[in-house]
């Protein structure tokens, strides 16, 4: 029997594909306090988490076997618009930055290197990412929660008289592990109904604007 040569379940109604610009990725909790975050609002662009996992090789006589050993995150590129605000939400960014290297102090001493295994505590070093995929609707297709996120690398962008571009402030971001959360649920139902309703009985919505202290889609 030949094969049937339509576009095939892709074109059903209750098929939703994931969009490369319907998105939004907040930081929480910055050195340790729950009450610094940046907005999701200033985000330019990023990717979602790469991970590698190594391998262990066992042989024996002409055989040789492979097997899955330690996973490695893998970094990602955060690329933030460079602006000035008027409730300081992007000074949260160079708090965070200067958590790791202090390039602010009024002092002049920039060196800032932290050591100490008080990454995650106050006065620590790390954030916690959280980048949802949306749909057109607003509703919450994933969440990737990037946990113990710090800049590891920061570049602040060329300048010429020759462009109209905007500025911007681009991090490469290292993570020690990241958690994938569906929100969308096995079997997705889509609505545009006031009070953005959610996906697939799921019990996830995305609201805004959320609190300091709020998350993506309630999702921890």
């Amino acid at each position: 029997m030949a094969y049937n040569m339509g576009i095939g379940k892709i074109a059903e109604r209750n098929v939703t594909f994931k969009r490369k610009f319907r998105w939004v990725f907040r930081v929480e909790n910055i050195n340790g306090n729950p009450g610094q975050f940046i907005p999701e609002h200033y985000v330019k662009s990023t990717g979602r988490p790469n991970v590698d996992f190594g391998e262990t090789k066992v042989s024996f006589l002409h055989g040789e076997m492979a097997m899955p050993n330690r996973a490695t995150f893998q970094d990602i590129t955060l690329v933030y618009h460079d602006i000035v605000d008027n409730d300081d939400s992007m000074l949260q960014l160079y708090n965070w930055i200067g958590g790791v290297y202090d390039f602010l102090s009024p002092t002049g001493t920039a060196v800032n290197p932290r050591m100490s295994s008080n990454a995650t505590g106050p006065g620590g070093y790390t954030a916690t990412g959280k980048l949802g995929m949306l749909d057109g609707c607003g509703n919450g297709l994933e969440q990737f929660t990037l946990f113990m996120c710090w800049p590891k690398s920061v570049n602040f962008g060329e300048l010429s008289y020759e462009t109209m571009e905007a500025s911007d402030v681009s991090l490469g971001l290292k993570y020690q592990f990241a958690k994938r959360v569906n929100l969308a649920g096995n079997q997705p139902t889509f609505t545009c109904a006031a009070g953005r309703s959610t996906s697939g009985g799921s019990g996830f919505t995305y609201n805004f604007p959320w609190s300091p202290a709020g998350s993506i889609g309630g999702a921890t």
